[in-house]
């Protein structure tokens, strides 16, 4: 029988009378059935079986005619779609695997709907013709074939890149995709028909929280429809009403006070029930499912695993570690043998070989560009790490994925100031997120948040070893959506290496050698290999992958389960194109050479108006480099016309190649180094300069001012934990100073440099130190506003001026030689280029007028830009080599790139397992102590958070030792009257615990009534002093009584508004915990005997004494131990803070007439004046900056009297900007010579020293002139008598006392220092009190940071 009928035989069968055969019947109307389903549509034959008319299709020739036009119709199709950039399906199999999306189903070319016809397919229905009521036949064939299976979408998607959209202010911003508006616009209209289904516009709206109790109110701008769930700082840390805390006692521990973390635990983040589908890549931590301990077979197989690898060097705690280890039941040591250990070869990084172009001009013997093979190149893929950054759960819960803007507005009366402090909300990074919140939707991208990936990258060479060549070029990067407060922390280990840069190898001048004929090429060709090498292993790190996921974004899900767009974007580097020593060395502006001393001038408006245009260099540079590659030198004529004019050099960087479709920009990238350009640049070289100075004013029949330079510095004491540290023997010499050492010098410099100079350098002198610290203080802010950020443009003049006028009127005027080690140096230079140098001391002159002073003048508008300075200093990098210094003892030192990489991804897939562990036995996460957050509305307010004291009794105190002694015939000053006071401020607080608060009620009570438990009361050496920065953090000090760091300030309670110091000063002599109970009856009637515990304080005050000069430090003086102001008792609760007191080492030491058996004597060395050092830490300056503090919320109070905020200060019209020389000065011989033997005063406001002076303003009668409070010149020739206590009497001569006579030969000085300065304190301390000791200062501290 045929296998194919016709339509007509099939009919006739069907329609055949009824036979009695039944199941015939039902057979043939089975067959017409299949016959009318298997027929070909083109030619109208019938089949009984699809197969047939499978293999028919084959061959029909009208078949082929339909698909053939069908073809060519979508072809053109898809090409019209591609011009109008709408969107595409990439990647798809076929075009019938393609899911229909109508939003995309749009085309700009008109496809004749009789020409196609819409079919669907499938084994029941095939070739069905489908109907115009159904179906769009206008829409493209993608949409109109029937989805036989759902696919996978790729991650990202190509979109184009719109316009920055417009600024919101206040209200909602519509954003429209570029498509859109050119469909929209009349002039498009005959080349670009409209689009039938544009893309929905997103709406942007501000949300606006509510302020929390330090006034900041957070400001985000999102699209409409989303909200912010995600939020790191779900709350605040409060500072303890003292109003609360005279009501509650403390209850301490005495072990050391952890920072308050109270309320609700942050939210445990829920994975789901479907697994996480993070693509970590082949360079990032593959999950494991085989095991609970990833690659380990066992238990103890990882805990020795963790243990090895978790430190370089093993200490005893490590050791301790490893014998609970073993003493776990559940240890087998078997198991730990059988492991293979190849999860040590893990994956992650590559080795990319690295070759540059290296160009022979037409005058060399072989006139080509070769291709050089200079190594190697170790690095990790930069979207690998960011895939394990966001898969990463502990990582994601302080991850921010929102931008916003922080506002603070203390009072209702107050303007509204923004505040900038991290990077994720400065506006740098808000206008990066409102560029990838309007990019156009795509179906991938569709409903999905959009989150902008801060990438910020340190590069800088280190050694690996003190002894050794052994270097490393590691390259760090960060993520500045993560808090800068827990970045800058090496322990937090939030930064990723990922590449080791590789340099020239020695062979590389050989190589040049035997190309150019034996001749070595200029060194110009040298820099230019150097340059060229570098940014192709640049080139390499941007590959493919990184830059489509910056312009398309990808899509990874986060641990909390959803799925989110992520826009990778670089925000700071170090890398620059400008040439060293150039003739415009600004990456920024262009700048003269010799204009670079013009800081904060009138003329100093290049960075204004002469900025660099990046497309004008980037065009230079690639003619440039056009121009070597054909034929010519790198230094060539033509060349240098190009580039030397604004110095740059030719070498096109692989970030404005790479990255130019996004617009990226490099030179606001490069932001200010306030390590390398101010701490160990412009400060260093002005100490150095300082040091000059000192030696040039030396008399031979003198002292050695150097010399008691050293002591003073030596006799400064330290403060806090590490925040000045103990100096050195010999400041002056400079050995093996890092950046923290000179950022302590400066601190402390005006006490010591104070009165070693003559005047009128001294006066000078000084002012200029007070700017730069100043200066310093406010750069290195953690937290900026308005009002501190015009602060800090106001001391950039200052600081600009009294430079110069200090280089004019002091170092120009003075001949100043290189120092010895300087001379010994060049020496070593010159002897290593042209034979045999010199060590003869040469002149040398003020160097700080370079690139570095001139970048001062850009922090103010970096930081509006991009937040405060510690968020991208180069300490973050510095600090991060301790890791590869400490892993490179590990190797055989030998190719060790390859061996630090994978100790790095151990360390990485160990820390990984423990998080993993962590969370599977329901820990809550933890949280940092730099972090420590609560809840706002949860907060139980405790006195802990306030101070702690220890509970230790070991060292009790009769009441009665508080008595004199009638026996001894001298009297203690210490214990005039000291048990009626300490009963009359017990008396308050006691009655206050019992119910009797009012002032009528303590005053009916007598304190005679109070009473001390056994008469006894307990004494401790250390305690503990909680309290909240500027900055809206939580920190510690530690009072330590007979050490240095025994001053406190508190609020002064008696000061009348805006007309008294708003502080009081104390040292502590004692700390003290009591059982007291009231034991009369009380106002109410009753009578209570519980005895309550209370701690208080005992102190010596300090009178206050003002500044003599507005840039000038505030004094204090110890009150007389007769005076009934100087000894009194203070609950503990009141202090503010530590206090850093530095000796007034100009006048004499106190003598303080104690007998020599006094018990509360001080063992330190006392004097009559102290400086009050503000700037030695941030929230110390910031205390003094009334109503500028955030966190210091006692300057805001509505019923406080503190004193109001000061307006900035304006610069006067006829301000010296020191760019006119006067009259110069003569030097420090000349002026003593003629100077006239007798004191000499001259008084006058400070405002005279701000105007420019006359041509004749300065002469010999003007060296004794100090306009600090009138203080005449001394009679000791060069050294002034200083004024020291409130009633200006004096306390001290130079020529009587001898201040100025230690160290006054070679080599003296060192050990006249009192001893008691080094008096060891652990003497002094039980085992309890030693222990906490150790807990609070640590048992070891780092010698340098870098």
């Amino acid at each position: 029988m045929s296998s194919h009928f016709s339509a007509h035989q099939a009919r006739a069968i069907a329609e055949a009378p009824h036979r009695p055969n039944d199941n015939i019947f039902d057979g043939l109307q089975r067959l017409e059935h299949s016959l009318s389903t298997n027929a070909c549509e083109y030619c109208g034959r019938c089949f009984c079986d699809y197969s047939h008319l499978a293999l028919h299709q084959r061959t029909c020739k009208p078949a082929k005619r339909g698909l053939s036009s069908l073809l060519e119709e979508t072809k053109e199709f898809w090409e019209a779609r591609k011009q109008q950039k709408i969107g595409s399906f990439a990647n798809r199999d076929s075009a019938s695997e393609v899911e229909p999306n109508p939003l995309n189903a749009t085309s700009s070319t008109t496809v004749d709907s009789h020409r196609i016809t819409a079919r669907t397919t499938g084994r029941g229905g095939r070739n069905q013709p489908v109907s115009s009521d159904s179906m769009d036949v206008d829409a493209p064939i993608a949409s109109r074939v029937k989805r036989k299976r759902r696919q996978a979408l790729p991650l990202t998607e190509v979109a184009a890149l719109p316009q920055s959209p417009a600024t919101v202010n206040g209200e909602p911003m519509q954003v429209f995709d570029e498509t859109q508006a050119e469909s929209s616009n009349p002039s498009n209209a005959d080349t670009a028909p409209p689009v039938p289904h544009p893309v929905q516009p997103r709406t942007m709206v501000l949300e606006t929280s509510r302020p929390n109790i330090f006034h900041i109110s957070k400001v985000y701008q999102i699209p409409s429809g989303v909200s912010v769930k995600h939020d790191p700082d779900k709350g605040v840390i409060l500072p303890v009403p003292k109003a609360r805390l005279k009501a509650q006692r403390v209850k301490a521990d005495g072990v050391g006070m952890q920072f308050i973390n109270v309320g609700v635990q942050p939210a445990k983040v829920s994975i789901g029930t479907q697994p996480v589908k993070t693509s970590v890549g082949a360079q990032g931590i593959k999950a494991r499912q085989d095991g609970k301990y990833g690659p380990f077979k066992s238990k103890s197989a990882f805990e020795l695993a963790d243990w090895y690898w978790g430190s370089a060097q093993k200490s005893f705690s490590d050791f301790e570690k490893l014998l609970h280890i073993f003493r776990d039941p559940e240890f087998s040591l078997s198991d730990t043998l059988k492991e293979a250990g190849g999860w040590i070869q893990d994956d992650g990084w590559k080795s990319t070989p690295i070759s540059i172009k290296v160009p022979f001009h037409r005058l060399q013997k072989n006139t080509r560009v070769e291709n050089y093979f200079a190594g190697n190149f170790r690095h990790r893929s930069i979207l690998s790490v960011i895939k394990e950054k966001v898969a990463s759960a502990d990582d994601s819960r302080q991850f921010y994925y929102q931008p916003y803007r922080a506002t603070w507005k203390p009072k209702s009366s107050s303007p509204e100031l923004e505040l900038y402090g991290e990077l994720y909300c400065s506006q740098a990074f808000r206008q990066v997120n409102e560029e990838v919140q309007s990019l156009p939707s795509t179906p991938r991208t569709e409903g999905l948040e959009r989150v902008v990936v801060s990438l910020m990258f340190w590069s800088d060479g280190t050694h690996l070893t003190s002894f050794g060549g052994s270097m490393l070029w590691p390259c760090y990067m960060f993520f500045g959506n993560e808090s800068k407060y827990r970045r800058c922390q090496p322990s937090e280990r939030l930064g990723s290496q990922i590449a080791y840069f590789i340099k020239l190898p020695d062979t590389f001048k050989d190589y040049l050698k035997v190309r150019n004929g034996g001749k070595v090429p200029p060194d110009t060709l040298f820099s230019h290999c150097a340059r060229e090498l570098f940014q192709c292993q640049w080139g390499v790190l941007l590959d493919d992958d990184l830059v489509d996921a910056m312009k398309n974004g990808i899509v990874l899900i986060c641990p909390d389960g959803k799925p989110r767009c992520f826009y990778p974007r670089i925000f700071t580097i170090l890398i620059a194109g400008i040439r060293n020593n150039g003739g415009c060395p600004c990456h920024r502006c262009l700048i003269k050479k010799d204009d670079l001393s013009n800081l904060g001038a009138p003329n100093d408006t290049e960075r204004r108006n002469q900025l660099r245009s990046e497309p004008e260099q980037s065009k230079k540079v690639a003619k440039a480099h056009e121009v070597i590659l054909g034929g010519y030198a790198v230094n060539t004529d033509q060349v240098e016309a190009l580039l030397k004019p604004e110095s740059l050099v030719p070498t096109v960087t692989s970030l404005s190649s790479r990255l130019s479709d996004l617009r990226f920009k490099l030179l606001p990238a490069l932001v200010v180094d306030l390590l390398h350009k101010f701490e160990i640049g412009v400060w260093k070289n002005l100490f150095i300069h300082l040091i000059r100075l000192l030696e040039a004013f030396m008399r031979r029949d003198g002292p050695t001012l150097t010399a008691e330079l050293d002591t003073r510095y030596r006799a400064t004491p330290a403060f806090g934990r590490d925040t000045i540290r103990k100096f050195g023997p010999n400041a002056s010499e400079m050995k093996r100073k890092a950046a923290r050492d000179y950022e302590d010098l400066l601190q402390c410099a005006i006490p010591a440099f104070e009165g070693i100079l003559p005047e009128p350098h001294n006066t000078e002198l000084v002012r200029l130190l007070y700017i730069c610290a100043q200066w310093h203080a406010l750069a290195k802010l953690r937290v900026h506003h308005d009002l501190t950020l015009n602060l800090l443009d106001y001391t950039t003049v200052r600081l600009g001026a009294h430079m110069r006028r200090f280089s004019r009127d002091t170092c120009e005027t003075t001949v100043t030689r290189e120092l010895p080690r300087e001379a010994e140096a060049r020496a070593r230079r010159e002897g290593s280029r042209k034979g045999k140098g010199t060590a003869s001391r040469k002149p040398k002159k003020l160097g700080v007028f370079t690139i570095k002073f001139h970048s001062l003048g850009d922090y103010s508008a970096v930081i509006r830009q991009y937040g405060t300075t510690d968020s991208y200093s180069t300490e973050t990098g510095e600090l991060f080599h301790r890791l590869p210094k400490a892993w490179f003892e590990r190797t055989h030192r030998k190719e060790f790139e390859a061996q630090l990489s994978a100790i790095e991804r151990r360390q990485a897939r160990l820390a990984s397992i423990c998080a993993k562990l962590a969370a599977s036995m329901n820990r809550p996460p933890p949280i940092p102590i730099s972090k420590a957050t609560v809840d706002s509305e949860r907060f139980e307010y405790s006195p802990e958070s306030q101070f702690a004291i220890g509970v230790t009794q070991n060292t009790p105190i009769d009441l009665l030792q508080f008595a004199p002694d009638p026996s001894i015939p001298y009297v203690d000053p210490y214990l005039q009257g000291t048990i009626h006071k300490l009963k009359q401020h017990l008396l308050p607080r006691i009655l206050s615990r019992l119910g009797c608060d009012s002032a009528e009620e303590i005053a009916k009570c007598d304190w005679m009534n109070v009473a001390l438990q056994d008469s006894r009361l307990f004494s401790h050496k250390l305690m503990q002093i909680g309290y909240t920065t500027y900055d809206v953090r939580r920190a510690q000090d530690v009072i330590h009584i007979d050490t240095p760091q025994c001053n406190v300030m508190l609020l002064n309670p008696t000061k009348p508004r805006g007309k008294a110091h708003p502080y009081l000063y104390g040292r502590v002599i004692g700390i003290f915990h009591a059982m007291v109970s009231y034991i009369g009856q009380l106002p109410n009637g009753s009578i209570c005997y519980t005895p309550h515990r209370f701690e208080f304080c005992w102190a010596h005050w300090y009178d206050f004494n003002k500044a003599n000069d507005k840039f000038g430090l505030e004094r204090v003086s110890p009150y007389p131990l007769k005076s009934p102001k100087a000894l009194d008792f203070f609950d503990p609760v009141d202090i503010l803070r530590a206090v850093h007191l530095i000796p007034q080492f100009s006048l004499k030491p106190m003598d303080t007439d104690l007998p020599a058996k006094s018990k509360w004597g001080s063992k330190q060395q006392l004097w009559n004046t102290y400086f009050i050092n503000r700037f030695a830490d941030r929230d110390l300056f910031m205390r003094y900056q009334y109503g500028m503090s955030i966190g210091h919320q006692y300057m805001h109070d509505k019923d406080g009297d503190f004193p109001p905020l000061a307006p900035i200060p304006s610069i006067p019209d006829n301000f010296d900007y020191g760019l006119v020389r006067p009259e110069p000065v003569p030097s420090f011989n000349t002026a003593r010579m003629n100077a006239p033997s007798s004191s000499t005063s001259i008084d006058g406001p400070f405002s005279t020293f701000d105007q420019a002076p006359p041509a004749a303003s300065f002469g010999p009668s003007a060296v004794a002139a100090n306009q600090q409070g009138g203080v005449t010149a001394a009679t000791l020739p060069g050294l002034p008598v200083r004024v020291g206590d409130p009633q200006n009497t004096w306390l001290a001569s130079y020529a009587e006392e001898g201040a100025l006579d230690r160290g006054g030969e070679e080599g003296e000085g060192e050990d006249d220092t009192p001893g008691e300065i080094f008096h060891n304190y652990d003497d002094d301390l039980d085992d309890f009190e030693l222990m906490a000791y150790d807990n609070m200062y640590g048992t070891q501290v780092d010698n340098y940071y870098y």
